[in-house]
């Protein structure tokens, strides 16, 4: 199926204005139909919106789309399960002992394989962390459209995790403290939070763009990452 003339203007203008420009294959147009743009089909501004989103979530992630990821997430992802138990039993024990009770946390099938726990035990500070595939929210956004970005937020980790493995904590480390190094926050400077907040942002502003987990696994004419 041959790219749309609006699709290859968008690459066009995006190539002349020094940005790289993703290629358009047919699970691109198929989206283009499945996420109509609040006119209707995609202008060259609104291809070139997805062109950059495509860019935002670059193909060392996008590969892990579909895929559990590196034997090491498990680690991962076994921490986030096990954390999910203890808030469970610790908010059943409150309501036994009479005390002021909260919502026990319960379990949702998220998107691409991803387990969230609702009301579960973010990061405190955070109302979500990811733990490999598992993705703790608390609290739960009321509002569906706050909820999407945050998951689209959150999902962008889970890819980083399944890239990175077992390393992942390492690496995300290490990127805080070369960020207060460069005299910045340890957390907005991060270079993870900045990839996860820069596509929420881009989907904020572009709100019918698909999520991250319908994008391509691989650009046309890329092989396949198995």
């Amino acid at each position: 199926e041959a790219p749309s003339p609006t699709a290859h203007e968008a690459r066009r203008r995006l190539t002349a204005d020094g940005a790289p420009s993703a290629s358009v294959g047919a699970e691109d147009l198929a989206l283009a139909r499945t996420h109509p743009a609040p006119a209707g089909a995609w202008s060259a501004e609104e291809w070139a919106a997805y062109l950059i989103l495509k860019e935002r979530v670059p193909l060392s992630l996008r590969r892990w789309i579909g895929v559990r990821g590196r034997r090491g997430a498990t680690v991962y992802d076994l921490v986030g399960r096990a954390l999910g138990g203890l808030v469970r039993g610790g908010r059943a024990l409150r309501r036994a002992l009479r005390r002021t009770p909260r919502p026990a946390p319960r379990i949702e099938r998220g998107p691409d394989g991803v387990r969230l726990v609702i009301e579960g035990w973010p990061i405190p500070g955070n109302i979500g962390t990811t733990y490999g595939n598992t993705v703790h929210l608390k609290p739960n956004p009321t509002s569906a459209e706050r909820r999407r970005l945050l998951l689209n937020h959150e999902y962008v980790h889970v890819l980083q995790t399944r890239r990175d493995g077992l390393s992942f904590i390492f690496r995300y480390l290490w990127s805080s403290w070369r960020a207060v190094r460069r005299g910045e926050h340890r957390y907005w400077g991060n270079a993870y939070e900045i990839e996860a907040y820069a596509v929420e942002r881009h989907l904020a502003a572009h709100p019918w763009l698909p999520d991250v987990w319908e994008l391509p696994r691989v650009d046309q004419g890329s092989r396949p990452s198995t």
